[in-house]
């Protein structure tokens, strides 16, 4: 079975999705070799993807927006 998918621009209100997809995938195929810590550091604003703290979110929305 065949699922649609619809490509549309990024919205500003999609930056803690979009930030959890960066982190995730950052993490999972480029990180492999980091210690936790030194994830962190690689991540910066990322490592925080999902918290509901709202200078989290907009520190991760501003490096996007960037």
């Amino acid at each position: 079975m065949w699922e649609v998918v619809t490509i549309r621009r990024y919205r500003e209100s999609d930056a803690q999705s979009a930030g959890r997809l960066i982190a995730d995938t950052f993490s999972e195929f480029n990180l492999s070799f980091a210690s936790p810590a030194q994830r962190d550091q690689f991540l910066g604003p990322f490592q925080h993807a999902r918290s509901l703290e709202l200078s989290h979110q907009e520190a991760i929305a501003q490096v996007i927006r960037s």
